[in-house]
């Protein structure tokens, strides 16, 4: 599986790699064993081992891991289906009792992050905005 056209495009215009460098940004470079966006997989590399591959099909063996993270699947993967999909391919390559951590984004963070950084002028944004607030959905 692969990420939509969309998610692909989106990392293609920002520098990924320099939010990583920094803050909480450094748990999830040192921690990414696995990204659907090459380019991401070529920074981990250079931190520790990371492969391409998707969170709803985990090149994992069942009850393999003592934990895992989801730092990115379920705001990027946007269908319930998807959603569900990556949440039980988690749960079957933990252990029993293994902690799974998991980030979410709330509808309001791109009209939060827009009012703090001044996006909100931009017109290009508005619209990115009002959907993610209707739909709930962010790229």
């Amino acid at each position: 599986m692969k990420p939509s056209d969309e998610v692909l495009a989106h990392y293609q215009l920002i520098e990924e790699r320099l939010r990583l460098k920094a803050g909480a940004g450094q748990l999830e470079l040192a921690r990414t064993l696995l990204d659907p966006v090459p380019k991401h997989v070529e920074h981990a590399n250079r931190v520790c081992p990371a492969r391409l591959g998707d969170a709803r099909s985990l090149p994992f063996a069942d009850a393999s891991s003592d934990a895992a993270l989801l730092l990115g699947p379920l705001y990027h993967l946007t269908t319930l289906g998807d959603r569900l999909t990556a949440l039980r391919e988690a749960r079957r390559v933990l252990r029993r009792g293994a902690p799974l951590f998991v980030a979410a984004i709330s509808r309001f963070a791109s009209l939060m992050d827009g009012v703090m950084r001044g996006l909100i002028d931009d017109p290009a944004f508005p619209p990115i905005m009002l959907r993610d607030l209707d739909e709930g959905q962010t790229c």
